[in-house]
């Protein structure tokens, strides 16, 4: 069986169509079916929870164990760290006696005597007389060279007319050798 339809509309010239009674049941039927399976696909069986669990848990648990093994790993890498610090102090501290043994002045004349230097004769002091008084950096405010040496011209000046004076009266006092 089939029943027409006609629709009119404002301007519209009239449609009509043909639908069958078989294709409307199956339209409902399939309908109702849909619906039947939605409502059981609604209704979660309690396995379903128990799997959600079990993988919920086993998420946190490989979390748990890949941090576990990162601070492992962080904490291996720093016990070796700490050994080669170690080693570099034991190293650092070896090389400090040796210069302290080396510094020895016994040791440095038996070497100098090896070397062929002979012993000084003649032992002179050089005094550094400077016209301005000692301030210290804190309360100057100015900052002293790796040698103490100040940045001012006029000590400079000082100090090698003083260094001239002295060769020259170290060349005056020696005896004049003439061949």
């Amino acid at each position: 069986m089939s029943s027409h339809r006609t629709m009119a509309a404002q301007g519209e010239p009239l449609l009509e169509g043909v639908v069958s009674r078989d294709a409307v049941d199956r339209h409902v039927t399939g309908t109702l079916t849909s619906k039947a399976m939605l409502r059981q696909s609604s209704e979660v069986s309690p396995w379903f929870y128990v799997l959600a669990l079990l993988c919920l848990v086993s998420l946190l648990a490989f979390l748990y164990l890949a941090l576990a093994n990162y601070v492992a790993c962080e904490m291996d890498e720093t016990a070796i760290l700490e050994e080669k610090i170690q080693k570099t102090k034991d190293a650092n501290n070896k090389l400090r006696l040796e210069i302290v043994l080396k510094e020895d002045p016994v040791r440095i004349q038996q070497e100098a005597k090896q070397m062929g230097f002979a012993e000084a004769q003649r032992v002179e002091y050089l005094e550094v007389v400077l016209d301005e008084p000692a301030a210290s950096p804190a309360s100057s405010g100015q900052q002293l060279s790796v040698t103490g040496a100040s940045s001012a011209p006029g000590w400079w000046d000082n100090m090698v007319r003083q260094f001239r004076d002295w060769v020259a009266s170290v060349r005056e006092t020696e005896p004049r050798d003439s061949p």
